[in-house]
């Protein structure tokens, strides 16, 4: 019985490839990201800016090139304002997109919330 507990658990708390897909807003709520997948390759673009930032365009590529892998989103890139791209990858929890970008050896991750839109 625990067994099968177990794998309904990992089952159903595993993502699918196609979970990344959609809407995400930063946490402040200013701005947000469309991802879609093209041949295998998952990208993101400006899809909302409540804020301006001289450096950010509505349709503007800001995530590229993340694979699906064992679970994980990895081997991507994304854009920042201050350093431009950086290397990424992405992991889903509970209808949150947590997106860390690594550059010179230092790690960052932001948290995006999927949106109901």
């Amino acid at each position: 019985m625990t067994i099968l507990f177990f794998t309904l658990f990992l089952y159903f708390s595993t993502p699918s490839i196609n979970d990344i897909t959609g809407i995400w807003l930063n946490p402040e709520k200013t701005r947000s990201i469309r991802i879609f997948e093209n041949n295998g390759k998952f990208y993101g673009i400006m899809h909302w800016i409540g804020e301006p930032e001289p450096k950010l365009k509505k349709g503007q590529l800001v995530l590229k090139n993340l694979v699906f892998e064992g679970g994980y989103f990895k081997n991507g890139q994304a854009y920042t304002p201050t350093y431009g791209w950086v290397a990424c990858d992405a992991r889903l929890t509970n209808r949150q997109l947590h997106l860390t970008g690594h550059k010179f050896g230092i790690a960052r991750t932001r948290i995006f919330l999927q949106s109901s839109d």
